[in-house]
């Protein structure tokens, strides 16, 4: 929220103006990121080459999720979980897709993927 009036790149915007970050386009920075559009989770791995603060899935600063780390956590234990037991594949009629950004991200038209049993 805008503590004073203030002018951004010709935009007047009065004190008390709420702002909205909008995630997507920030967490899909060219300028920040190779392979923006791809999903690497090795961006989020400790030994990642990504500057402090250029993503904000959590947040960031002292308004940043209290629980970032154990859901990081979390996640890495899951993800490996699920690729020792299934292969995953798109189903192939629906390879092509659009990604649009709504409330959450989504995709025209819906992934489907087929889940193959390892065992």
């Amino acid at each position: 929220m805008a503590t004073q009036d203030v002018v951004i790149d010709g935009h007047h915007f009065p004190k008390g103006t709420t702002f909205l970050l909008p995630l997507l386009p920030v967490n899909t920075d060219k300028c920040t990121y190779d392979y923006a559009g791809d999903f690497l989770p090795e961006r989020y791995m400790e030994n990642s080459e990504i500057k402090t603060g250029s993503s904000f899935a959590f947040g960031y600063g002292p308004y940043s999720c209290i629980g970032k780390n154990f859901a990081m956590q979390e996640m890495k234990v899951a993800t490996v979980r699920l690729l020792q037991t299934f292969r995953f594949t798109i189903d192939p009629e629906k390879e092509h897709f659009i990604r649009t950004q709504a409330l959450t991200l989504v995709t025209t038209p819906d992934i489907e993927i087929r889940v193959h049993s390892l065992q």
